[in-house]
């Protein structure tokens, strides 16, 4: 009998559990400096993710790509921050959409700074 409720719980638990696309995203402040991230690599659990972006004394505009490991350039980006396409300007913050990440790996950068491709991986 134990076992049968169990189950039941287990089986309620799957088909009325939280979705990835229902949870509350997370957001993740990343600081460029001129040619670095100040993060330079990431381990995420699965999850929803809002990536906020300050511009720390870099004298241009700088964005920020996130794209998956075997697609890692701005065409296949699954998120950018461009700040209305004109970038950010020293001291400015802006953020991506709520995007969600799935098991995997991962790269972000900066095409502007430039900045190295930095891995996330995503358990």
């Amino acid at each position: 009998m134990r076992k049968v409720i169990v189950m039941v719980v287990i089986a309620f638990s799957a088909t009325m559990g939280n979705s990835l696309s229902a949870q509350e995203p997370k957001t993740i402040k990343l600081e460029q400096y001129p040619g670095e991230f100040t993060v330079k690599g990431m381990i995420l659990n699965e999850g929803v993710y809002i990536f906020e972006i300050t511009n720390k004394g870099v004298d241009h505009p700088v964005g920020f790509g996130l794209a998956t490991a075997n697609q890692p350039d701005v065409e296949h980006a699954l998120a950018v921050v461009t700040n209305g396409g004109r970038g950010l300007d020293d001291g400015e913050t802006d953020s991506t959409e709520a995007i969600t990440l799935k098991k995997g790996k991962y790269v972000y950068w900066c095409p502007a700074n430039p900045t190295a491709q930095y891995d996330i991986v995503v358990k």
